[in-house]
């Protein structure tokens, strides 16, 4: 099988990712090639993960619906944040924060990673959102759609 998802921790110590059409991540060590934890709660095949900005939690986003926050230490779950349709990409804010997600269905969420609530919801584009990405400073979100255009 392929893999679907692969993403470095901050540390580039240690790397998570995903076969195609699997519903867990796992994370490895880089050095050794050890399997260390798997991220298991997706109901359905994850489309995207991300680290938060020193690698203490990673989220992923999934077909079913949810972008999961887990603890990379321990792989349990710490938020999950639920959409109304597939979840195709997530991003972290650069200061660990705020969390971006990106859907099927045109909208885009800003969430608060330590409360787990919904800041705001973006509906600017006609089509899917295929990438959410952070401005350095954190004030702004850029995301790009099938519809072939940027937001920010």
């Amino acid at each position: 099988t392929r893999i679907k998802v692969l993403v470095l921790s901050p540390c580039e110590k240690k790397m998570v990712c995903c076969s195609n059409n699997e519903t867990f991540l796992i994370l490895y060590d880089l050095i050794t090639g050890n399997e260390l934890l798997y991220f298991d709660g997706h109901s359905d095949q994850i489309m995207s993960a991300c680290f938060s900005p020193e690698g203490k939690y990673l989220i992923s986003a999934s077909r079913d619906e949810t972008v999961i926050q887990w603890d990379t230490s321990t792989a349990k779950q710490v938020n999950t944040f639920s959409h109304e349709s597939m979840v195709v990409c997530c991003a972290y804010s650069k200061d660990g924060q705020l969390i971006v997600s990106g859907t099927q269905d045109k909208v885009c969420k800003l969430w608060d990673a330590r409360s787990g609530r919904a800041v705001l919801s973006f509906t600017e584009h006609t089509a899917l959102i295929v990438a959410v990405a952070f401005s350095p400073d954190s004030y702004s979100v850029c995301s790009a759609s099938a519809d072939r255009t940027l937001m920010i």
